[in-house]
């Protein structure tokens, strides 16, 4: 995985959608659970930037994309 912090908080916030999509939708436990880790890892990364989970969360069905960059 790339280091996080060297990511653009807008590749970090499409990253996080895609993943989050991807884990609402995944049909099998592990993508699932491996795409709610990733999820967790881009949240507090995206927190360490002031961007809350819940202005993500307004993006993520306008902009994420399942199985999408930074997906699992």
């Amino acid at each position: 995985m790339e280091d996080l912090a060297t990511l653009s908080t807008e590749t970090l916030v499409q990253y996080w959608a895609n993943a989050r999509v991807t884990f609402t939708k995944a049909l099998g436990h592990s993508k699932a659970e491996h795409n709610e880790r990733l999820c967790t890892q881009y949240c507090d990364e995206l927190a360490a930037r002031d961007l809350s989970a819940r202005q993500c969360k307004a993006l993520q069905y306008s902009v994420g994309e399942f199985n999408g960059p930074g997906s699992y």
